[in-house]
């Protein structure tokens, strides 16, 4: 990998999206497929999250990592990077390959998750929802009806929560 690299990365949660969305591009180009700043993106938010709940005491260290699906859940973000020497992969060239846009795209949103977790009351929220959401997936295998509904949370906070009803 070579060249000069620009990571952006944008992010929102919605209550009703269910599984996360996170969209990419490399040099203005839509990578259906994903690829190293797609990846990149799934990995911080699911490392900064489990780092900085067991810091604040909100899993205990007993316990096993939250999942990143559970973490990730109604998460709806897009990822833009720029730079020299893009490589695509795949069949269609749907994929970026490179690592460095992976590295640098890890930096970005781990810098500002964390922020955004030390600033405001969004971590408690993303956890919780991450237990719920756990808990809803283990009802399901064991047959129950599992029905979420989103709970109402002030905006300043950035999360959501849900209520399993079961």
């Amino acid at each position: 990998d070579k060249g000069e690299l620009k990571a952006t990365p944008a992010a929102s949660t919605s209550a009703s999206a269910g599984k996360d969305r996170i969209t990419g591009y490399a040099n203005s180009v839509r990578t259906p497929e994903g690829g190293a700043h797609v990846d990149a993106v799934r990995r911080s938010v699911q490392r900064v999250v489990n780092t900085l709940a067991r810091r604040y005491n909100l899993i205990s260290s007993d316990d096993p990592p939250l999942k990143g699906d559970h973490i990730r859940e109604g998460l709806m973000a897009v990822v833009t990077v720029q730079l020299q020497d893009a490589v695509f992969e795949g069949q269609t060239k749907g994929k970026l390959g490179n690592g460095s846009a992976g590295r640098a795209v890890d930096a970005a949103v781990s810098a500002a998750l964390t922020q955004a977790c030390e600033t405001t009351t969004m971590l408690p929220s993303i956890v919780n929802a991450a237990r719920v959401s756990a808990a809803a997936d283990e009802a399901a295998a064991m047959g129950l009806v599992v029905h979420c509904a989103p709970l109402v949370i002030s905006s300043s906070c950035g999360g959501r929560a849900w209520r399993a009803v079961c």
